[in-house]
């Protein structure tokens, strides 16, 4: 036994370094077939965690209903591992959005501790915890609040206030509050954090407070969030605290950006980007940022300074709006075959069809259309098309792509084409009750029946615009 113990030891840490994973698997597999049931725990145990980080649902509960069947054969020390089966099970399905799974692991949980008559207040704040994330994907927010409110109450018998545990239950309840819309009830704990932790003489933990309390005010209270957060990064430079510095950095930056400050904003992102301490991610999305806005505040070179290197790792939420800002840069100073770069590489080895695609089509359109390649220009509107089609809050930027197609129609010489297009731009700007567009398409499509010299059309669609100015009038 004491040999199998070494080798299930070795094999964990192995496990833990990534390296050679479904071998290590594969050999704790064969080693709990002969194992007595308290290594077979560690085992399954050891099995589930790893899956669950992974988030492998079936191997997850798998691994934990197995370690759960060892329930009745183990003790001492062993519960605990039952005990974190339980929750790593609950867990899991609560990920999934089995709110009805989650809780049922939960009550067996809650059970099997009162048959072993085993109390213990930290683990009974592990079990409420769960439960309120359980409550909280069922949206039952009153019983969420209520759940956190005991796992915090737990915690703090077993802990104090400054355990890592106690800490994250009311960050989440504040959380829980502010997604409720209930700013006051989440105001008067962030300010007894603050109290609490300045009595404590918490520093780091108080300035995290702050910069929470400064948060709070994002969407309700843009001026007064900037005076806490500007308060609370003078304490965190005081403190030399630089990652919860950069943290301030970037939310100041984005309240001014809200209001519409982008010199202001991109001082604070290039404050943040410069501290040194960003992750990867964070430092691809603050050069990007500041690219973007530097595009909003007319400094041209410096956006493209920005946007131009954008990290191959970036991910595409975050990479896409950045290439199309810059291609459509491109496009605006006429370098059509510059932009045509830029957008083929957000194209790349991808199929998804969606709005920024179909954003991205259009523009690459326009490109081919001003380097008098018709065809190519056609086929690209008659794709973003299809796209905007789809849903039905796109139909203005449907109706925009209607309208250039017919005029790639126009150039080409197919009239009859062209009428199509721009009757369906007509039509579907008029769904969308948005005045300039309807203006345009009616201007687009008057100019285009008296060139072709068709007075009927242009009789009707010239009642249509009168129709559209009265409208307004009224």
């Amino acid at each position: 036994m004491p040999v199998q113990m070494e080798e299930f030891t070795a094999l964990k840490a192995e496990l833990q370094t990534g390296k050679a994973s479904k071998e290590v698997i594969r050999l704790l597999e064969d080693m709990s077939a002969g194992a007595d049931d308290s290594l077979r725990l560690r085992i399954y145990h050891l099995l589930a965690g790893y899956h669950a980080s992974s988030r492998q649902y079936e191997q997850t509960i798998l691994h934990c209903q197995r370690a759960i069947r060892l329930a009745e054969a183990v003790s001492g020390p062993d519960l605990s591992l039952i005990i974190d089966s339980y929750l790593i099970y609950a867990a899991m399905e609560t990920s999934y959005k089995q709110a009805a799974a989650a809780r049922v692991e939960l009550a067996k949980l809650l059970l099997f501790l009162e048959k072993r008559q085993f109390k213990d207040a930290f683990v009974s704040g592990k079990i409420y915890l769960q439960l309120a994330k359980t409550a909280i994907v069922e949206e039952q927010i009153d019983l969420a609040i209520r759940q956190l409110k005991e796992s915090v109450s737990f915690f703090k018998q077993a802990a104090a206030d400054l355990h890592p545990a106690v800490q994250q239950v009311l960050h989440l309840l504040v959380q829980v509050y502010e997604e409720a819309g209930l700013y006051e009830e989440a105001q008067t704990l962030v300010k007894e954090q603050i109290k609490e932790m300045m009595r404590l003489q918490a520093r780091k933990r108080e300035l995290a407070w702050r910069i929470r309390q400064g948060e709070l005010f994002f969407y309700t209270d843009l001026k007064k969030a900037r005076r806490i957060l500007s308060k609370a990064l003078q304490l965190t430079e005081q403190a030399d605290e630089t990652e919860l510095s950069v943290r301030v950095y970037v939310l100041l930056g984005e309240i001014d950006e809200e209001m519409q400050q982008f010199p202001r904003a991109i001082s604070y992102y290039e404050r943040a980007r410069s501290a040194g301490q960003a992750a990867d991610q964070l430092m691809s999305y603050l050069e990007i940022k500041i690219g973007l806005l530097a595009i909003k505040a007319g400094h041209i070179e410096k956006a493209k300074r920005y946007l131009e290197n954008i990290p191959p790792h970036t991910p595409a939420s975050i990479r896409d709006p950045a290439l199309y800002a810059l291609a459509a840069l491109y496009g605006q100073e006429k370098e059509y075959e510059r932009g045509r770069q830029i957008l083929k590489q957000l194209f790349s080895g991808r199929q998804e069809k969606t709005k920024m695609r179909a954003d991205a089509l259009q523009l690459l359109a326009s490109f081919e259309f001003e380097l008098h390649h018709n065809g190519e220009a056609i086929r690209l509107f008659e794709d973003a098309s299809v796209i905007y089609r789809k849903n039905s809050h796109h139909r203005f930027e449907q109706g925009m792509t209607m309208l250039k197609l017919g005029g790639c129609y126009e150039e080409i010489g197919d009239q009859k084409q062209a009428a199509v297009c721009y009757e369906e731009a007509v039509a579907v700007m008029e769904k969308t009750r948005h005045r300039q567009g309807i203006e345009e398409a009616l201007a687009q499509i008057l100019r285009f029946y008296e060139k072709n010299e068709n007075p009927l059309k242009r009789y009707i669609y010239e009642n249509k615009l009168v129709k559209w100015q009265l409208e307004k009038i009224r």
